[in-house]
């Protein structure tokens, strides 16, 4: 007979989801990171690659949406890690790739939660100050407005 022993902590049951580690590397200024929106099933977890390329020679289109709260979360797998998103942002990824399943190779976006490093203030300062030039130079703005209009 086998024995098997799990410790938990209560360190552990009260982790933060927003500790997880962001997984893009750190960019070379004038360049921005981009996610790959992989295709999958309607039930499947949402899955995007995170990539970085020189803003002047990206080709994407830049997904807005209404953030909604901070509070309710949902999970999308960023290069492989497990990431905490608002219930908008994983709602609208998962609508798109919805509408785009019999594109092959999914799509590449600009999401501003995610291209973005949210805990890295220097960072965040500097592509805030680029998003004007990112919303002009892509090729078309996706709108995500909420499953509810109320």
């Amino acid at each position: 007979m086998h024995s098997c022993a799990v410790f938990l902590s209560p360190k552990s049951a009260n982790r933060n989801r927003e500790d997880v580690e962001y997984p893009g590397r750190k960019l070379e200024p004038g360049w921005i990171r981009l996610v790959r929106l992989l295709p999958g099933n309607w039930t499947d977890p949402v899955r995007c690659e995170l990539f970085e390329v020189s803003r002047q020679h990206a080709d994407y289109q830049a997904l807005s949406y209404v953030w909604g709260s901070k509070n309710v979360k949902r999970s999308i797998s960023l290069n492989n890690r497990i990431l905490p998103v608002t219930f908008n942002l994983e709602s609208a990824l998962r609508h798109l790739r919805e509408q785009l399943k019999n594109q092959p190779g999914g799509a590449t976006l600009w999401v501003d939660a995610l291209c973005i490093n949210q805990a890295d203030d220097s960072e965040r300062t500097e592509q805030v100050q680029m998003m004007r030039s990112i919303y002009e130079r892509c090729r078309c703005v996706i709108v995500y407005l909420g499953d509810r209009t109320c």
